[in-house]
């Protein structure tokens, strides 16, 4: 099978265009073999010399199109005439006479035959157009598609590893997915993690307020500091970056945390290190002062105890 069909294909590729000037000489040669076949096989009288020709205008307007069907005609008509009506073999106005409504029957059959064969042609062309535009565009959505499962994949994978915990939320706030890092930060399984809402999660904000943060976030950003619950009651300092998506006709929130409580209290320690450097070093500017208003019962003190 594999073998007919790539015969099939050169033979394909050596047919001359349609049209061109190869395509007038297959038309000649169809035409010289129908003449050469009836007079090897019938006699000039037999009759019927017209229909000798039909199947070399069908295949001569199948290989190069209407014009050399036409040409083909015209040669058949020619033939007809010369071998086949007396007197044989010559053109005379007798042959030209009797034959003439005979050879004009015959074109006119010959032109609704090459003129089917070309309307069949031009549809097949529409036809294979058609179809070859059809696998193009069904090459590119695969390729599309093909890039989107990669781009999905690698997403998923970007957003599976990740340190910080991301999660995804519809508009009413309920997560629709999210990492395991997220999970592991709060301290939920992915299964519980999927039942949860922005109102599980956000302990300073109402449930009503998140939501109409949300509808202002559709194709933009925002980066918050807020409060995490976790499974346990505990609630951890995050800072949130919240940009809102739209994902196949549905609006999403993609939201990613880190857990920042470390830090936070790294800062209150740094503070509070601070103040109380400040309150030393504001005592220790009224300290010299301190020092020269006592210097004389220092002085005292001093002189006592080295008398005694």
């Amino acid at each position: 099978m594999v073998f007919a069909r790539d015969i099939g294909q050169r033979v394909f590729q050596l047919q001359p265009a349609r049209g061109s000037f190869p395509s007038y000489l297959i038309a000649l040669a169809l035409v010289g073999i129908a003449l050469s076949a009836r007079l090897m096989f019938a006699p000039v009288d037999a009759g019927y010399q017209y229909v000798t020709f039909f199947p070399a205008i069908a295949l001569a307007a199948i290989s190069g199109g209407i014009w050399p069907g036409l040409f083909a005609a015209c040669l058949g008509a020619a033939f007809a005439v010369f071998f086949f009506t007396a007197p044989y073999h010559a053109f005379s106005l007798e042959a030209i006479d009797k034959g003439f409504w005979s050879v004009v029957v015959f074109l006119l059959g010959g032109v609704i035959v090459i003129s089917s064969i070309e309307s069949m042609h031009r549809y097949r062309s529409k036809a294979t157009k058609k179809l070859q535009a059809m696998q193009a565009q069904n090459n590119h959505i695969r390729r599309l598609q093909q890039d989107a499962e990669q781009l999905l994949q690698r997403n998923q994978s970007l957003m599976m590893n990740s340190m910080d915990g991301i999660y995804i939320m519809d508009m009413r706030g309920n997560v629709i997915e999210a990492n395991d890092a997220f999970c592991r930060m709060l301290g939920y399984t992915q299964k519980e993690v999927n039942r949860l809402s922005v109102a599980d999660l956000d302990a300073l904000h109402t449930e009503e307020d998140l939501r109409e943060q949300f509808t202002d976030l559709i194709g933009n950003s925002m980066m918050v500091e807020t409060l995490h619950r976790c499974k346990n009651g505990d609630l951890i300092n995050v800072e949130v970056s919240i940009s809102g998506v739209m994902i196949e006709k549905q609006e999403l929130i993609f939201s990613s945390s880190r857990n920042v409580t470390e830090r936070k209290k790294a800062e209150l320690e740094l503070r509070d290190r601070e103040a109380l450097l400040n309150a030393v070093s504001n005592s220790v500017q009224y300290f010299p002062l301190i020092s020269v208003q006592f210097f004389p019962i220092f002085r005292f003190f001093e002189h006592g105890f080295c008398d005694v």
